[in-house]
């Protein structure tokens, strides 16, 4: 996940992991972890306004 190290560590936090296997499952399976990571701010993502 090349997305910023606020999205990674919210993955971890949230999945307990960060790999893409894992990433992919929990964006499946968990839709409130999917919602979230979707709507963060294009800032946190690319560390641009």
């Amino acid at each position: 996940m090349g997305n910023g190290q606020n999205l990674k560590d919210y993955a971890q936090a949230t999945l307990g992991a960060t790999d893409d296997a894992t990433f992919i499952s929990g964006m499946k399976s968990n839709h409130a972890f999917a919602i979230e990571y979707t709507v963060r701010p294009r800032s946190t993502i690319t560390g641009r306004s």
